[in-house]
């Protein structure tokens, strides 16, 4: 993680970035039992510090939008007001234990994204402000310390102090003792470094996921190119589909700078996006921000088939136009006859004639009701596009894994996921390898 003095927005910017993502590379290692059932001395588990870190950074992006802290903090202002880090801290802790893991890992991520994206329009000036210029209003002494600074102890600095107990939590398997602080600006980050993760299986997930982009794109008449760093497509955009994803790690990054110049030269409209496979970009200098952040998965090919528990449903391979019609209807959300204008359509029937892709249906009384895509490359298919009724995900996913296994037996399947998918991936076999971060083109620097 970073340990250097944080002066510019650039340069918070870059903390926030990666020491996010080294807890995330943390986070996705440890099972639902670690993340739930270890505690420390005081009864937090790896999931309470999750609440812990998502509310104190829920209350900087309070702070930056005007509004009151305490409110972010989710606290009542009387506790809020006592300036008692224990007493605010407790009050989090004992809203928010019983809150489902799930609902937790996905809220801050939405958290963390928000305050990102609330950061990009402020200038260095911006972020040189005192505490009072966002919150004149709030009881106190003095104009309090720069904006960059309430920021970077609730984010990038909070998230390294964290990381530390984390681990302890997960290595000893044991009641440790942790000092928890809120935010504050007492202490230097830990120089704590993330693990390489590129074994052979996150290779294959994420060219995997390449060759499916490519599909898509070719589909439309707009195929990308192949080198042996990226996948770039110059042509156009597609809805939810990057125009780049990066093949290989660190080592190779000046040249996936050079390929993504490149593409911000070819005057493509603002909002294309880049796969960052391994999250070693930095693209803010080119007019990006990140999108979201994700983990790749992994589900062996020896694990069993997991237990289709969902009752009156058929799945069936999407064979004709007609079909593929009330699939993307059902993918987009609106299932079912005509209500207006259909939107340009994504999935179009030169997918059908592709023998390494199969796209699934879900039909209860003769509706879809889910679906997902599947594709082959080598030894690996591909899971994604996956969609379901809101009720009851982890069996609904457990349900599409099942029906995957069947068209592909005895291999192995990738995807990535986020949120409370990637959870309910795991509970129905998958691994996490590593995570992958989307950058999104906002403005045109070059």
């Amino acid at each position: 993680m970073t340990t250097k003095e944080i002066t510019t927005k650039a340069e918070l910017l870059s903390a926030i970035a990666e020491n996010w993502m080294t807890l995330q590379a943390a986070l996705i290692k440890l099972s639902a039992a670690q993340l739930t059932t270890i505690h420390d001395a005081q009864g937090w588990s790896v999931k309470d510090h999750i609440n812990h870190m998502l509310y104190w950074e829920r209350s900087v992006l309070f702070f930056l939008q005007g509004k009151a802290r305490h409110a972010g903090l989710d606290v009542d202002e009387a506790i809020y007001l006592t300036d008692d880090e224990d007493e605010i801290n407790n009050a989090i802790f004992q809203k928010h234990k019983d809150l489902p893991l799930t609902e937790a890992l996905a809220r801050f991520g939405e958290v963390h994204q928000q305050l990102v994206t609330e950061l990009q329009p402020l200038s260095d000036a911006d972020l040189q402000k005192r505490y009072r210029a966002y919150l004149p209003d709030e009881p106190g002494k003095g104009d309090g310390p720069p904006a960059l600074n309430v920021v970077y102890g609730n984010s990038a600095h909070h998230f390294a102090e964290h990381l530390a107990w984390i681990e302890a939590l997960a290595t000893a398997g044991s009641r440790v003792q942790s000092s928890r602080v809120s935010g504050s600006m007492q202490s230097e980050p830990l120089n704590l470094k993330p693990e390489t993760m590129e074994p052979e299986t996150i290779k294959q997930a994420v060219y995997n996921n390449a060759v499916w982009c490519d599909t898509v794109c070719s589909a439309h008449g707009w195929p990308g190119e192949f080198h042996d760093e990226i996948w770039v497509q110059r042509r156009g955009s597609l809805p939810g589909y990057p125009n780049a994803v990066t093949l290989t790690d660190a080592h190779d990054v000046m040249t996936q700078h050079q390929s993504i110049q490149r593409l911000v030269e070819a005057g493509l409209p603002d909002g294309w996006c880049v796969k960052d496979s391994f999250c070693t970009l930095d693209l803010t200098p080119l007019g990006f921000q990140p999108l979201f952040e994700a983990t790749w998965l992994y589900r062996p090919a020896d694990r069993a088939r997991p237990v289709d528990g969902i009752e009156g449903v058929r799945w069936s391979r999407v064979q004709n136009a007609t079909e593929l019609i009330a699939w993307e209807r059902a993918w987009r959300g609106a299932p079912g006859e005509e209500t207006g204008e259909e939107p340009p359509r994504l999935f179009v029937p030169a997918l059908l004639a592709d023998d390494q892709v199969v796209m699934l249906a879900a039909y209860q009384a003769e509706g879809i009701v889910a679906g997902v895509i599947l594709n082959r490359t080598g030894a690996v298919v591909g899971l994604s596009n996956l969609f379901a009724p809101d009720t009851d995900g982890a069996s609904w996913w457990a349900s599409c894994v099942a029906a995957a296994c069947d068209h592909f037996p005895g291999l192995p399947l990738v995807g990535y996921e986020r949120g409370e998918d990637r959870v309910h991936a795991q509970q129905s076999g998958f691994e996490a390898l590593g995570p992958l971060r989307i950058w999104i083109k906002t403005s045109n620097i070059i």
